[in-house]
């Protein structure tokens, strides 16, 4: 599973700064793959965003796959706690908690953001019952709340 995410995230970074994949990198073994991560990313300044990780293992097994050096930031989002703990352990770690919207503050996100174009921002009544159940769906993380505006746009 994560020699694919390796080969991911070189092709990603190469993809970025519009330059070649290297070849036979679906083939490369784990060892191979993070040494070619180390490699690629030493001397550049770079951020990487893992989103929304379940599994506490992550870390432990990405890490390797990244430089120690200065030019770097990593951010990980996780609604795990026990995924940022363990993230704590191992590097110089800052956990921001995020404290939710309150609900009529998560409602009102959602209909400025979904209906900006049209009805002022707000919610026409036949969609109130879809729009209040992707809302609740959020839990009041406000960047759930415009992410899953955004894909719903994006998917019609």
């Amino acid at each position: 599973m994560f020699s694919k995410l390796l080969g991911m995230m070189i092709t990603q970074f190469c993809k970025s700064r519009k330059e070649y994949t290297p070849q036979g990198i679906d083939t490369m073994d784990q060892e191979s793959l993070i040494s070619k991560s180390r490699e690629y990313l030493q001397q550049k300044r770079y951020v990487i965003v893992f989103d929304d990780v379940w599994k506490v293992d992550f870390w432990g097994a990405i890490e390797h796959a990244l430089p120690d050096n200065e030019g770097g930031r990593i951010m990980i989002t996780t609604r795990i706690r026990d995924v940022a703990d363990f993230c704590k352990k191992s590097c110089l770690v800052h956990v921001h908690h995020l404290q939710p919207l309150p609900p009529n503050k998560a409602w009102e996100l959602f209909c400025r953001k979904a209906f900006q174009f049209e009805l002022e921002g707000n919610c026409p009544p036949e969609l109130e019952e879809l729009s209040l159940n992707i809302v609740k769906k959020c839990e009041g993380l406000p960047l759930a709340i415009v992410f899953h505006w955004w894909s719903s746009v994006n998917q019609g």
